[in-house]
């Protein structure tokens, strides 16, 4: 399951007019990021939720399955409902009496290792865990969980070392019984927390990055064109060459420029930028650190900005 209900309000007012996992980041919707590394455990049905914006996520997630023989499930909200509260919404779609199942948020922008998911479940099920958690290092200023030697996940700072959750986590169906029909529901209270078994699948060496607000969609788009250059993630490679809108990359003078197949002229280009599909731009017009989205028109020069 990939979540993708929420209204994305720190990164208004493009989440006006697409939901946040909709949008592109590198010319793909964010959510392409998470159903690449579901895909490596041999994926055979997907849901997602949706609430905001609603039709842009059903129409990315028909984008994402083309080609494939994965099936598709809408879980459709009519309010949110937290992680805990999606998942029993979409019950129907999900349960089997002994297999887990893996949730991703929707706008997860997460680079990890070939095999690491399939490692995940291993550990689940050797652990025999209610809900695992995919964690890296502690990142401030984010709220952490803490872990402890055994690996199980508290909300108390004197209980472990603190950790960061990259937003996948694995499932087992007993955690249904726990999650009130109908109303929102949050994994991380004290209350669950001591019923089931809450455990972290530590990983050091993975990228996660937070697209919440402007500055850090842009700053996450710099680290992208920066690691593409790289090649230091071959997942990154393979999601953008499978995804919708495949571009190529240009350097010029230490500066990255990641534009669509279908831009004929390279533009007057500064730091870091992202061109999208369709795009018109004025010969004239300079662009820094900006990403110009699918059909922009620039008539301007453009800094530090997204354009739709």
């Amino acid at each position: 399951m990939i979540l993708c209900a929420g209204e994305g309000r720190r990164l208004r007012p493009y989440s006006l007019v697409l939901a946040k996992p909709a949008l592109p980041i590198l010319n793909i919707p964010m959510m392409n990021f998470p159903f690449w590394s579901l895909k490596s455990l041999n994926l055979t049905d997907l849901t997602v939720n949706t609430f905001h914006q609603k039709e842009s996520i059903v129409l990315a997630a028909h984008q994402m399955i083309t080609n494939s023989n994965i099936n598709l499930h809408i879980s459709e909200e009519s309010f949110l409902m937290g992680s805990g509260g999606a998942i029993k919404q979409a019950e129907k779609f999900l349960k089997n009496k002994t297999d887990p199942f893996v949730v991703a948020n929707g706008d997860s922008v997460c680079l990890m290792a070939d095999g690491t998911l399939n490692s995940m479940l291993e550990f689940h099920n050797k652990h025999e865990s209610d809900l695992t958690l995919l964690c890296t290092k502690n990142m401030s200023p984010f709220k952490p969980l803490y872990c402890d030697a055994k690996n199980r996940l508290h909300l108390q700072a004197s209980k472990g070392d603190p950790v960061h959750f990259v937003g996948y986590m694995i499932v087992s169906p007993r955690v249904f019984e726990a999650i009130p029909e109908n109303e929102p529901y949050h994994f991380f209270q004290s209350k669950f927390m001591n019923q089931y078994k809450v455990m972290s699948f530590y990983q050091e060496n993975l990228l996660w990055l937070e697209t919440g607000s402007k500055d850090h969609y842009l700053s996450a788009t710099k680290v992208l064109l920066k690691k593409l250059k790289e090649g230091s993630f071959k997942s990154l490679e393979s999601i953008l060459s499978n995804g919708p809108s495949p571009g190529h990359l240009i350097e010029k003078d230490g500066s990255l420029l990641y534009a669509s197949l279908d831009l004929k002229e390279t533009p007057n280009f500064e730091g870091f930028c992202v061109i999208g599909e369709n795009c018109q731009i004025n010969p004239e017009a300079k662009i820094k650190n900006s990403v110009l989205l699918e059909g922009s028109h620039l008539k301007d020069s453009l800094s530090d900005e997204i354009l739709f």
